[in-house]
């Protein structure tokens, strides 16, 4: 059966498996048929129950779309993340940790988690051109990225290329963490993976950060 483009997600063949793909496509049925929200009824009233992609993706959890983008076919993947970064290839490779990474402290922070000290059991892929400028420090780039340091990468590598407008609540969100730790001091930035220059390495400089803070 042949999918319009705004309905991928129906189609089976741009899944890994079809054991993924059937798994997928029956958790969107339900949750179709189950959701009462407005965006879904008024595709069940008015549009006879075609739901187009970005109307569906309103409405899943983060836990939902990490599974679909993980599950989808290498091809699509890489057209997709290149399509969102088309000025850094190394996105392709580094996604999938990239939102392994999201998933883990969107649960941590959902169920107040402890984030202090605190591990993950992988780790994100470091794209080779920040490396020096984000773990300036010899021989710790693979324990700090375990840490809410190699998190906040992350988070700050998907906004960067997106949306200029998130810059200014990136920043603000940076200020107010390095005001609460200034004020405890009990806290090691070890326990982080914080190096020592952190908050000028992961603010985001408006004018220049395309050449200088990537």
């Amino acid at each position: 059966m042949l999918y319009h483009n705004s309905q991928c997600y129906l189609d089976k063949k741009r899944y890994k498996s079809n054991k993924w793909a059937t798994d997928i496509i029956n958790q969107v049925n339900t949750t179709f048929l189950n959701t009462k929200s407005n965006t879904f009824n008024h595709f069940h009233e008015n549009k006879r129950n075609y739901l187009p992609i970005w109307a569906l993706f309103e409405e899943l959890t983060l836990g939902e779309v990490v599974t679909f983008i993980q599950q989808i076919n290498s091809k699509y993947l890489t057209l997709w993340t290149r399509s969102c970064y088309p000025n850094n290839p190394e996105y392709s490779n580094s996604m999938n940790g990239f939102l392994n990474v999201l998933r883990v402290y969107r649960n941590k922070i959902a169920h107040g988690s402890r984030i202090y000290g605190s591990k993950v059991t992988f780790s994100p892929k470091i794209f080779r051109r920040t490396k020096k400028i984000y773990f300036p420090e010899n021989g710790v780039e693979n324990t700090q990225k375990l840490y809410l340091y190699g998190a906040l990468y992350v988070y700050k590598h998907l906004l960067i290329d997106i949306d200029p407008e998130l810059f200014s609540i990136w920043n603000s969100f940076l200020y107010d963490l390095k005001e609460k730790m200034d004020k405890n001091s009990f806290i090691d930035i070890n326990n982080y993976g914080f190096p020592k220059e952190w908050y000028n390495i992961l603010i985001i400089q408006f004018v220049c950060f395309r050449r200088f803070n990537r």
